[in-house]
């Protein structure tokens, strides 16, 4: 590891000191002294020599944000005629180098006048002892360390309190190394299934495709009651009791018979044609006489067949209330499948949860067995008392950190568990919900059937006591067959009489015809409308097969997403198992868990539980000086640390590089103990 140390520094009126020389022969040293005698001073001049700027970031200047370089009095005015210096002898990777800078006043003389005036300030640069120009100075301490490099390993505030958590992340997965995929799911076995999704491709790039994929169809699925309720708004009025089917008979009765008008209208015209003899008229009559008692056994078998079309369609209706009890009966057994499956599960769940209480139980019961005899593994002796407290005592430390570290490992896997048994809970939950849906359907089912069952008895029953001596057409259509037999007992005698009768049933059909064409207009219009109605609820039963089916795939994606979200844990896992091996005193929390369950990245230092920005005034310190002890060995180099109010702690973590404390005494002046050797020097 490449190593910068300061050997010796000397200040001369930088800030307020007049002449201080430190002697750190490159060792680590403590600085002591009250409040304001320049502690944070000597770190100051330190950043200085190097960036010209301050610990805090100030450069060189007057005003009160910019880095006072100069001596004031007590009235605190600045004393002219000073020069300020900063002077430090370093082992820069293993080579000796003297650096300076000498900060010092401009005066100017003008023209005209006798005095001179203060026209700035100017900086000379020094290395071993030579003069040199701002640039090579520069380019001298960037070859040797990059500024944010400097920051990072030697202010062990820095990282943890002005990085942005997103450049400490990526700090530390530089440190440790990020993980691939294909370990993360070969570390949990209920990943397996995600490596038929992630070909070619990443499970991040996958998460985000299946989000992207849920909306899209959350999305489709929030508009499909929008437009069922749309479709079902547009459909017109219409009497819930006229059937389309039987409408549609109806119409063509109206057809055909309207057709029968036309040709009885028709024959009506060629009778009164063909009234020129007697033997055409008695033909002609006789005619009428066939077809009327033809059309009287007609009406009596149409009568009988009108009541076994309606109890055929009863029956269909029946049918298809049975086939709809079957489905729904097929659904429920699917969904009690299910839940079976799924409370199978979770009694597994629940016994692993078990065997891990007991597994927690017996490891928390375990305790350490300590052989009371040591010897030296050399000469066989048995060691020095205080040599065997001090190797039981590490044993024991030893086995407590395993032993904690086992037992957290037990409950973040319970912990784990419970959360998978609270999401199969509510599957089971959301099943038995379509189960009872299905019950109330068959119910509804069961009530609609009764009611069928209870038409075709009395359909059957009307059929049963039909008298075709009631029905208005059989009578008159009789009526009509008796008096064509009375003309042809006659012919010549009605041959006037039946002209005009002629007449006067063409004008009868016309008027009938007439009327039944605006019925058939109607019953037109009505149909329009069924037709309507029937397209629109085809499309409604269309758009809800698509909400089901949207359902189905939304529910495979939710699936798809928690194995993500499984994946992310068990990587959250594994990298800050894998970060956080690189530090001491400090953990890091790499990720957060969301309300809803997702995982947000983060990097927040913690120390036993708490995180950084709660930390006590003796924790923060430590834990930027565990920081930059993997950082050190992350970058392979290390420089002088700085640490400020040493004072409120007990005890420091131990650094790697060279460490210069700074602790608030009751001393009146700086002192400084470098290797438990201490001496007083003046400001």
């Amino acid at each position: 590891m490449k190593t910068i140390k300061i050997h010796s520094l000397t200040l001369k009126n930088f800030k307020g000191i007049k002449d201080l020389s430190i002697d750190f022969n490159g060792c680590d040293a403590n600085i002591f002294g009250r409040n304001e005698l320049g502690k944070t001073t000597v770190y100051d001049s330190f950043w200085y020599l190097f960036f010209d700027k301050d610990s805090q970031g100030k450069s060189p200047g007057t005003k009160d944000n910019e880095l006072n370089i100069k001596t004031r009095d007590l009235e605190g005015n600045y004393i002219h005629g000073l020069d300020h210096s900063v002077e430090a002898n370093l082992d820069v990777f293993g080579e000796m180098h003297k650096l300076k800078k000498l900060y010092k006043e401009k005066w100017t003389k003008k023209r005209g006048h006798s005095e001179r005036i203060l026209n700035g300030h100017t900086t000379d640069y020094f290395i071993d002892e030579v003069p040199v120009k701002k640039k090579d100075y520069d380019e001298y301490i960037s070859n040797i360390i990059d500024e944010d490099l400097f920051k990072l390993i030697t202010n062990n505030m820095y990282f943890n309190e002005q990085l942005h958590w997103t450049q400490r992340r990526q700090i530390l997965l530089d440190i440790c190394g990020d993980i691939d995929d294909e370990t993360v799911i070969e570390s949990n076995k209920k990943l397996l299934k995600l490596k038929e999704h992630i070909f070619n491709t990443s499970v991040d790039e996958f998460r985000k495709k299946v989000k992207a994929k849920k909306k899209l169809l959350n999305d489709e699925l929030k508009q499909i009651p929008v437009r069922i309720d749309e479709l079902t708004q547009s459909l017109p009025e219409i009497n819930e009791n006229l059937n389309v089917e039987t409408l549609s008979v109806k119409k063509r009765e109206l057809v055909e018979t309207i057709a029968q008008y036309d040709t009885a209208i028709s024959d009506v015209d060629k009778s009164i044609f063909e009234f020129s003899n007697i033997q055409t008229v008695f033909d002609q009559k006789n005619k009428e006489l066939g077809e009327a008692k033809r059309a009287l056994a007609n009406i009596e078998y149409e009568l009988a067949e009108e009541s076994k079309r309606e109890v055929s369609l009863l029956k269909k209706k029946l049918n298809n209330l049975t086939d709809d009890t079957v489905e729904e009966n097929d659904r429920i057994k699917h969904f009690k499948k299910l839940i079976e499956t799924t409370n199978q599960r979770i009694n597994e769940m629940n016994e692993e949860i078990v065997l891990l209480r007991n597994k927690w139980e017996a490891v928390s019961n375990e305790q350490m067995e300590i052989q009371e005899e040591f010897e030296c593994p050399v000469c066989h002796q048995g060691l020095p008392e205080d040599m065997k407290n001090d190797k039981i005592n590490q044993l024991k430390s030893n086995f407590e950190k395993d032993k904690d570290k086992r037992l957290k490992a037990i409950n973040a896997k319970g912990k784990q568990l419970k959360d998978d048994i609270n999401v199969t809970e509510n599957l089971v939950k959301d099943y038995q919900e379509r189960i009872d849906t299905s019950e109330l359907k068959i119910k509804g089912i069961r009530e609609q059937k009764a009611k069928i069952e209870q038409q075709i008895k009395e359909t059957d029953a009307k059929a049963d006591s039909m008298d075709v001596n009631n029905n208005p057409k059989y009578i008159e259509m009789a009526a009509k067959v008796a008096q064509l037999e009375k003309d042809l007992d006659s012919p010549e005698d009605g041959v006037q009489d039946e002209k005009t009768k002629l007449l006067d049933k063409k004008t009868e059909l016309q008027k009938e015809r007439f009327r039944l064409s605006e019925k058939l207009s109607e019953l037109n219009t009505i149909l329009e409308s069924s037709n309507q109605i029937e397209r629109t609820n085809k499309r409604i039963e269309d758009l809800r097969s698509q909400e089901r089916e949207l359902s189905n795939q939304i529910a495979e994606l939710e699936g798809q997403e928690f194995m993500t979200e499984e994946f992310i844990r068990s990587k959250v896992n594994l990298l800050e198992s894998r970060i956080n091996e690189k530090f001491d005193f400090v953990k890091f929390k790499m990720f957060n868990i969301l309300g809803d369950g997702t995982l947000d990245e983060t990097c927040t230092a913690m120390v036993k539980g708490v995180p950084y920005s709660n930390l006590n005034n003796a924790a923060r310190p430590n834990s930027g000086i565990d920081v930059i002890n993997a950082l050190t060995n992350l970058y392979g180099v290390s420089a002088p640390v700085f640490v400020d109010n040493v004072e409120s702690i007990n005890d420091v973590v131990k650094c790697n590089s060279q460490m210069i404390k700074l602790s608030v005494s009751l001393d009146e002046k700086l002192r400084v103990e470098i290797e438990k050797e201490s001496e007083r020097l003046g400001a």
